[in-house]
């Protein structure tokens, strides 16, 4: 069920952009010359975000107690834009996963399923009010010369190794944090999103996954998980980094009690159990995602919020930094009506990516 104050901030933010927003403070901008801001070549809007192509909310006050960003009061746009670009980046790693692991190759299919659900990661924080972003950019300076303008940003070199958290509160406005960059740190936000909240189906997997990583042993019964041992199984999402660890470095794609039973010349069946659970989390993720974003869509179009100035915005949000993007049939490891299911959801949105 998608948030409705999520839904709330997102229109907010659209109508904004469709109004048009204030210039940006003379204080926020750093300027190498004398130029003043009404002598300024264009005006200074939220495409102000998209000088130099980096379609990225940027920030001040780093090192004081509250971090600021001109961007903030249109800030819901980055966020549909981080649910967007993980569900599209996520998918051409689960499908190269499913090629691999249908191949037997299960090491290297884990690392893919891994960097699929890496990716989706982001759009289910957004989709849960917590927007991740990986670049931090310090306040612009501005240098014009005739009609042209060449920006940098002062960002200082202490927070080269950070990240910043937005995240939304009850008041309907977004609060940035520092965060240190990680994979264990990265999924520990997954751990307090779920930690908070009351699981529907779909999330309940990643216990599914978790239980397993920690028994060894595989289940289907997501009834088997409640809030009783939901705690105690989360203090264990650092075991899902470790899976990628042990795929790229050891080479590792079976369980250590499979391995023992191989030596001891047993015949083992499952091999894939470790490769067929990531996997499972995975797809249940990827479904609810696009589901979700179908939702708010649907949403945006009904109050007439889908025009050509924010879908600008929006697109340069999705495909900044540009990754590779091509959406074949996939050939599913293991085909059923959620397969079926969630890729027509994924190529829905792709279609209206290019489409709108």
């Amino acid at each position: 069920m998608i948030d409705d104050l999520l839904i709330s901030n997102i229109k907010k933010s659209f109508c904004t952009l469709k109004k048009g927003v204030e210039l940006i403070p003379d204080e926020l901008i750093e300027f190498d010359n004398k130029t003043k801001i009404n002598q300024l070549p264009f005006i200074i809007s939220p495409s102000f975000a998209k000088i130099r192509d980096k379609p990225l909310p940027w920030f001040y006050n780093l090192d004081g107690d509250k971090i600021r960003s001109p961007q903030e009061t249109f800030f819901g746009i980055y966020c549909i834009g981080n649910i967007f670009r993980g569900i599209l980046m996520s998918y051409p790693y689960f499908s190269s996963g499913e090629i691999l692991l249908k191949k037997g190759h299960i090491s290297p299919s884990i690392l893919l399923y891994y960097t699929s659900f890496y990716h989706l990661s982001f759009s289910y924080y957004a989709l849960n009010k917590k927007v991740f972003l990986k670049n931090i950019l310090g306040k612009p300076k501005l240098k014009f010369k005739e009609n042209s303008c060449s920006t940098s940003y002062s960002t200082p070199e202490k927070y080269n190794n950070k990240s910043i958290i937005a995240s939304l509160n009850k008041e309907n406005y977004w609060v940035f944090n520092l965060i240190n960059q990680s994979h264990i740190k990265h999924w520990n936000i997954m751990k307090d999103i779920l930690l908070t909240k009351e699981l529907i189906d779909e999330e309940k997997y990643l216990l599914i996954l978790l239980d397993y990583l920690t028994k060894y042993h595989p289940s289907e019964y997501i009834s088997e998980f409640d809030k009783e041992n939901k705690q105690e199984l989360l203090e264990n999402i650092d075991l899902i980094p470790k899976m990628r660890h042990r795929s790229i470095y050891d080479g590792q794609g079976y369980d250590e009690f499979v391995v023992d039973s191989i030596r001891d010349g047993e015949y083992i069946k499952g091999l894939d159990f470790k490769a067929n659970t990531l996997r499972n989390t995975l797809l249940n993720y990827l479904n609810l995602c696009s589901v979700e974003l179908l939702s708010i869509l649907e949403k945006l179009e009904k109050d007439e919020l889908v025009i050509e100035r924010n879908i600008k915005l929006l697109k340069s949000i999705i495909f900044y930094p540009d990754f590779d993007l091509k959406m074949d049939e996939v050939e599913f490891y293991k085909e059923n009506d959620l397969t079926k299911q969630t890729f027509e959801n994924v190529i829905e949105i792709l279609e209206w990516v290019y489409k709108t």
